[in-house]
């Protein structure tokens, strides 16, 4: 087994707190308000939790539970995104003094703490559940979500960012309440600096710190590129910020420029929007290849968000967002039609042999959505397509009748002969249904279906 000590010292200026468990929490609150505003949070210690004690006391992790614990561990953007979100409960401003207190899940020697170490271990809760903590003093490993005791071993304080040179927290009883977004250099970290207090397992990679200048440049060229212009002040800081701290990932800030109202006004062709996607995405111009691929994509009825989640997906696009210190985030299709492109390809070739156009972008959705919900086969929508109130319009005599089942069913014009005898069938007075089921179940058929793979 090994056993990870951790000696969480408590002082309030010369003198030290220690709070009993077998206190009641109304008796440990007066103790706490009797010594004063100076001490801006206490951690109360467990039953067992003797500081820096031998065997059976201190913080332990068995090596055989890291595989586990890691398994549960939150990146440093999921642990951003859930502590910032806490700001809708505790927002700035909000009083908070040495009579809060919070029992906490990090376990150790303390089960809990007032004031600014309370507000500390609500957020660490929130970001990282039931891991372990443990302590460490080098104040060059500070990570998104680790607790801070500085200023003398008085004040506790949580990383929301972490940066080359300074950290921006989140902190409780800051003059009597919460308080987001302080910047503290690592500098005065390093100089009042206690301990710091991680729920990241040791061993678990540490992020290269974020260079400001090169997110910058990175939307700089978001806006050159995918806008053709140079930033305006206010949106180049927010798209640099929200990079910055993890609250956008690199993919939702090419999402928020490729489907912005401004880019979409532009009205660009397909082959345009392509070229644009492998500048922005992959930093080089399109290949013929891979050109000609994607526009037979997006002419089959795939929607531009699956052509732009492929490239900005892409190993050349990670490269890229590694490069510049970002995350590179993932993108879910939600559109039926981008699920199965071989069913939408199925379903774009009934627009084309039935109604003779491409497939609209709800259209699509709908039949792709049918067919992969089961509500209608693959056989059934053909059918269906031939009675919907546009072809029905259409007016089609018995001949063009005939003619448009050759081509949907089986895939070729029809023959003399072939349209002789349906052609007589029909103007002998025979439902077009009838007819329209005898095509629909033909092996001709049947194999433009295996042909899509369906």
């Amino acid at each position: 087994m090994r056993r990870i000590k951790s000696a969480l010292l408590l002082s309030a200026m010369a003198a030290t707190v220690v709070l009993s468990i077998g206190q009641p929490l109304q008796a440990q609150a007066e103790q706490m308000s009797d010594v004063g505003t100076t001490v801006t949070g206490v951690a109360v210690p467990s039953a067992e939790g003797e500081t820096d004690t031998e065997e059976g006391t201190a913080d332990t992790l068995e090596a055989t539970d890291t595989e586990a614990v890691s398994a549960s561990v939150p990146t440093p953007s999921q642990v951003y995104q859930t502590m910032i979100a806490m700001k809708a409960s505790y927002p700035e401003g909000m009083p908070w003094t040495n009579n809060d207190f919070y029992a906490w899940k990090g376990g150790g020697q303390y089960y809990g703490g007032y004031g600014c170490v309370a507000f500390a271990f609500i957020l660490s809760d929130a970001a990282f559940g039931n891991l372990p903590s443990r302590t460490h003093t080098n104040f060059d490993d500070i990570r998104v979500g680790d607790i801070i005791r500085m200023n003398y071993d008085m004040h506790s304080v949580v990383a929301l960012e972490v940066y080359d040179t300074y950290i921006v927290v989140a902190e409780g009883n800051f003059n009597s309440s919460i308080h987001w977004g302080r910047q503290i250099s690592l500098d005065e970290i390093r100089q009042t600096g206690t301990y710091v207090t991680t729920r990241y397992p040791e061993g678990t990679p540490k992020p290269a710190p974020i260079d400001k200048t090169k997110v910058r440049a990175f939307c700089k060229r978001l806006y050159q590129v995918c806008l053709g212009r140079n930033p305006e002040t206010a949106g180049l800081e927010y798209w640099t910020e929200a990079l910055a701290n993890g609250e956008k990932s690199g993919i939702e800030a090419g999402l928020g420029f490729v489907f912005s109202p401004e880019y979409i006004n532009k009205k660009t062709s397909n082959a345009e929007y392509i070229e644009m996607l492998y500048q922005v995405f992959l930093d080089r111009a399109s290949d013929a290849g891979g050109r000609e691929y994607w526009s037979g994509m997006l002419e089959q009825g795939m929607s531009r968000q699956y052509v732009f989640q492929k490239v900005a997906q892409s190993e050349e696009y990670t490269k890229i967002c590694q490069n510049y210190g970002i995350n590179r985030g993932t993108y879910t299709l939600t559109q039926a039609r981008d699920q199965k492109p071989e069913l939408t390809k199925y379903v774009n070739r009934l627009y084309s042999k039935v109604m003779n156009r491409t497939g609209e972008a709800d259209g699509l959705n709908y039949w792709c959505g049918q067919i992969q919900s089961g509500q209608k086969s693959v056989v059934g929508a053909a059918e269906e397509f031939f009675r919907t109130p546009e072809f029905l319009n259409k007016k089609t005599s018995n001949t063009e009748y005939v003619k448009v089942l050759y081509r949907t069913f089986m895939g070729r014009e029809a023959d003399k002969a072939g349209l002789n005898y349906w052609v007589r069938r029909l103007n002998a007075g025979e439902n077009r249904n009838v007819i329209l089921r005898s095509f629909a179940g033909c092996p001709e058929f049947q194999n433009i279906i295996k042909s899509f793979g369906l």
